[in-house]
């Protein structure tokens, strides 16, 4: 039994939220979760002066709660980080066992992000290049956005052989 929840609709600067997914049930035979997951992020690639960069304003992070053991997948990673991880994650669950396992994915677009007061300026005005983009402005030909945000996932329960 697989079943999905999420909170918040929206992401955008200043909002957080958090989707999860469980399994539950107990197994006849030996038995793998096998997670498939892709996606694409929001991003702003900058390329000044010969050199190039990329801004991923959203933070992402993995737990996994399995009773009352929670434990931290990743912490503040990319998009794609999460999804190479999601795939990663292959449990066994033997022959008459039970399991109750909840995945949790919580994202954050803080505001003011940076080491460095210049760090913060300039996410700033990438986060300015985002909103700017999404309005239908004409942005600078030196940054290159991608404001879809795309998330698709598989979780299936396969037998072992």
């Amino acid at each position: 039994d697989v079943r999905a929840k999420a909170e918040s609709t929206v992401i955008a600067p200043d909002t957080s939220g958090y989707m999860s997914f469980s399994v539950k049930g107990s197994a006849e035979v030996d038995a793998q979760v096998v997670l498939k997951a892709s996606g694409g992020d929001v991003k702003v690639t900058v390329n000044e002066g010969g050199s190039k960069y990329e801004y991923r304003p959203i933070r992402w992070s993995l737990d996994v709660i399995d009773g009352s053991n929670i434990t931290n997948e990743i912490n503040n990673g990319t998009l794609e980080e999460l999804l190479e991880r999601m795939e990663e994650l292959n449990p066994i669950i033997k022959a008459g066992n039970t399991v109750d396992v909840e995945y949790r994915i919580t994202w954050e677009w803080p505001l003011e992000t940076g080491n460095t007061l210049a760090e913060i300026e300039q996410n700033n005005i990438l986060d300015s290049v985002i909103a700017a983009y999404l309005a239908g402005n004409t942005i600078d030909s030196k940054y290159t956005v991608s404001a879809s945000l795309e998330f698709d996932f598989i979780a299936a329960v396969e037998q072992v052989e």
